[in-house]
């Protein structure tokens, strides 16, 4: 997948079926509707994946300007900055 702006790019791989439709599967999920609030996102203005699969995103909605930090299974870690 790719990020452009608010738009999600998904490539695809293998042969084209008969019905033209392909159907995604959820690979990983971080965050909910409602909840806890390092599992609710405001509004996500940036992420970035480690090496080891580690995500660090950024909340821009919050105005403290938290990054929350995930491992590579989505499970939350901790908060990193503050105001």
């Amino acid at each position: 997948t790719e990020q452009r702006g608010d738009t999600t790019f998904v490539r695809i791989s293998g042969g084209v079926p008969d019905s033209l439709v392909r159907t995604l599967e959820t690979e990983l999920r971080v965050g909910q509707a409602e909840g806890s609030d390092e599992l609710t996102f405001g509004r996500i203005g940036g992420m970035l994946v480690g090496s080891d699969g580690t995500m660090y995103v950024y909340d821009a909605h919050q105005t403290t300007g938290l990054f929350r930090m995930y491992d590579a299974n989505g499970a939350f870690l901790r908060t990193l900055g503050a105001k």
